[in-house]
């Protein structure tokens, strides 16, 4: 997922944000489909070069969602009143990188 940060996490270092997010293992991830705003609960890790990674099966809405417009929104935290907001595009990945996960 390629990230657009805003506000404090812009502020945030790389370090920062690697740290939060390696904290939290659940996020909520928002996608779009004709128009219409859908959202799901998805365990997450992240590389160390802050790639976010999750998986999800070809038939559900998320998936379809994702390959009809990449544009997506993930919130990750809410432990403490802390989250943190992310958007970007989504990527389906190849299966020989997924081993990696």
């Amino acid at each position: 997922m390629t990230d657009s940060l805003r506000g404090a996490a812009a502020r945030m270092t790389p370090s920062d944000f690697l740290a939060f997010l390696r904290q939290h293992r659940l996020a909520v991830l928002s996608t779009v489909r004709d128009g219409a705003p859908q959202a799901a609960l998805v365990g997450i890790a992240v590389t160390d070069t802050l790639e976010i990674v999750f998986d999800t099966v070809t038939g559900s809405r998320k998936y379809t969602n994702i390959l009809a417009d990449p544009r997506v929104a993930l919130v990750a935290g809410w432990d403490y009143g802390k989250t943190l907001q992310i958007e970007g595009t989504a990527d389906v990945l190849a299966d020989e990188y997924l081993a990696a996960f």
